[in-house]
């Protein structure tokens, strides 16, 4: 009789332990688990807001703005240089 609750009992302790060792085992895995899936969809959100702030349509304005008065600059400066060449061919 002794023997059996001597061996009930260390069925118990190796099973309790058994299903804590699990519990333990399955919590870690999701903790690396989920340290991923946040590093991921820091990653993304970054890249979201980064497209959303470049879609801004105030945003394109002022660019497009921008480049149209470097375009006007570089159109300047062209036609001051064939002037210039003009004018020294003539002379």
């Amino acid at each position: 009789m002794k023997d059996k609750i001597i061996q009930i009992v260390i069925m118990i302790i190796i099973g309790v332990g058994g299903f804590y060792g699990g519990i333990y085992y399955g919590v870690m895995k999701t903790d690396v688990y989920m340290e991923n899936l946040m590093d991921e969809f820091e990653q993304i959100s970054d890249d979201v807001d980064a497209f959303v702030k470049v879609s801004d349509p105030t945003t394109i304005r002022a660019y497009v703005k921008e480049l149209n008065k470097i375009l006007d600059d570089i159109e300047f400066l062209h036609n001051i240089i064939e002037s210039g060449q003009l004018a020294d061919e003539a002379i």
